[in-house]
């Protein structure tokens, strides 16, 4: 009957073959159309294979699960560095989207007592066991580094998660308005299940048993499973296009998928005057204003206009596509509920074209917060 060592090499293995094969068809599959452009369709995609691939360093415990210090290294490799490099992910998908690279020089710095520690770990599992006779109290000690680096690292996930749950909430606040393209539903499922891998990776850190590191190598291993299997479609919210030929100052210019997120259009005086008639006819004259789930895209295609000039004019002619449409709808319920005296509030916003009560009092107290 097999051992629990032989059991602990087993499930580790698994988690290591897994992390490879994940790691490499991550690299090197990107589904076709979306090749050709894979940096905006699949942001960290780099960072995700190199973080599968460092799976690879629990070797020593895969062929000595006995050996004391191989014990720490697996533990240095889930608690403090795992932790580190989930919150590393985060930043490198969600701050690519958002283009904010702030975050890479603190991230590194707070990680080098990780690295180390882990490094430390590696070297003294390779050495001959009987090379480390008498280490208990160097166990001991490690131990203790590797819960206070975990501790330091969860801290780190904690402030990258409000990071990126405070663009979780502007974009949701202008979800009449989304031109930053920001994958609100993938960051809200990835935090979550990333919550719930970070608990196990503590149950586990505190239990200290072998074979519930064990059970939890095949809980990660079937996660990197489905993780893989939503990371190989892309999450951006573009669909995707064929190239544009767009006209700027007289050229004509291609513009692919991927470069219209970032690509500066510069409209002749003429051209935004006539975007800014045919906005004006579709959202007040037509009350698009007045449907709840009006986007941007609703409005580029009932105008004609490509929907990156549309988003261009609204920012800076119009003071942005959500204040100038919910403007309108304050308006307007102002001028309803001085029609129907008796109306209920939950009446008024309807009519006016928000989605709900709360939200009325939302964009309310967001857009006038002096009116009683």
């Amino acid at each position: 009957m097999m051992d629990l060592l032989h059991i602990c090499s087993l499930a580790a293995m698994t988690y290591v073959v897994m992390g490879v094969i994940v790691a490499c068809i991550r690299w090197f599959h990107v589904c076709h159309p979306y090749d050709r452009d894979p940096d905006y369709y699949f942001p960290g995609r780099k960072a995700i294979s190199l973080f599968f691939l460092s799976s690879i360093l629990l070797l020593p415990y895969v062929f000595s699960p006995g050996n004391p210090w191989t014990w720490v290294l697996v533990k240095a490799f889930f608690l403090p560095y795992n932790i580190y490099y989930l919150t590393l992910l985060l930043f490198s998908y969600f701050g690519s989207v958002m283009q904010w690279r702030k975050w890479r020089g603190p991230a590194i710095c707070i990680g080098v007592p990780t690295f180390l520690m882990l490094g430390l770990a590696l070297v003294l599992s390779l050495l001959p066991q009987n090379q480390l006779a008498g280490a208990e109290h160097a166990l001991m000690v490690a131990k203790w580094i590797i819960i206070g680096l975990g501790l330091l690292m969860t801290v780190m996930f904690i402030f990258s998660v409000r990071i990126i749950l405070s663009w979780v909430k502007t974009i949701d606040e202008n979800e009449f308005s989304n031109p930053a393209d920001f994958p609100v539903n993938f960051a809200q499922r990835m935090i979550s299940l990333l919550i719930a891998s970070i608990a196990l990776l503590w149950i586990a850190a505190i239990v200290d048993r072998q074979w519930l590191m064990a059970l939890l190598h095949l809980i990660l291993s079937v996660l990197a499973v489905g993780f893989l299997i939503r990371a190989l479609h892309p999450q951006r919210h573009r669909p995707l296009e064929e190239e544009e030929v767009v006209e700027e100052d007289g050229k004509t210019v291609v513009v692919t998928a991927g470069e219209k997120h970032t690509y500066s259009y510069n409209l002749t005086e003429a051209k935004t005057k006539s975007i800014i008639s045919a906005i004006r006819r579709t959202v007040v004259r037509e009350k698009a204003f007045l449907n709840p789930h009006l986007s941007l895209q609703d409005v580029a295609e009932q105008c004609g206009v490509n929907r990156s000039y549309v988003s261009r004019v609204f920012k800076t002619e119009l003071g942005g596509f959500f204040s100038y449409v919910n403007n309108l709808r304050l308006d307007y319920a102002e001028a309803y509920q001085k029609e129907h005296p008796e109306a209920p509030i939950h009446e008024i916003a309807a009519e006016s074209g928000f989605g709900s009560r709360q939200t009325y009092y939302s964009v309310k107290s967001r857009l006038r917060p002096s009116s009683r």
